[in-house]
């Protein structure tokens, strides 16, 4: 598929999903990921936006923003996406303290883990763009995150 796709099947009017424990993304009408929440963790991290397409060189593209209306850091993220596919290319945007990132060797794991999160100077939403490439059109799994922000 071509072009960009909106981010969400679901209107969500709080910020913050204590009912659920799964929130779909979706990618037009297909389901392109899944968010699975842990309450426990409230990491104050949201979905802020989400779109997969296919560039010009024919790899699909997904890009994830993660972010929240806060103005401090966001402290102990810890995220785990999961892909049913293997990734080409992982690369996280952000400003942070402590921040390790990981790939698994099946390439199906990404791992991003950070003591801090600096918000960027111009005062946006995002403390974290996420870019991720495959060859084939890839859905994924999410912890680590409170739900999507709307």
């Amino acid at each position: 598929m071509n072009g960009v796709f909106p981010g969400f099947s679901q209107n969500v009017n709080n910020t913050y999903i204590k009912e659920a424990e799964t929130v779909n993304v979706y990618s037009g009408n297909v389901t392109i990921g899944k968010v699975i929440i842990n309450e426990s963790l409230a990491t104050k991290l949201y979905i802020l936006s989400s779109k997969q397409y296919r560039d010009s060189s024919g790899y699909f593209v997904t890009v994830i923003a993660l972010g929240n209306n806060e103005k401090v850091p966001v402290f102990g993220v810890d995220l785990d996406f999961r892909f049913d596919k293997p990734i080409l290319s992982a690369n996280a945007n952000l400003m942070g303290m402590s921040v390790q990132e990981s790939t698994s060797e099946n390439r199906r794991n990404y791992k991003l883990t950070a003591a801090q999160l600096n918000r960027y100077p111009d005062g946006i939403r995002n403390v974290v763009d996420l870019e991720f490439k495959s060859m084939f059109e890839v859905k994924f799994t999410i912890k680590g995150v409170s739900g999507n922000f709307k």
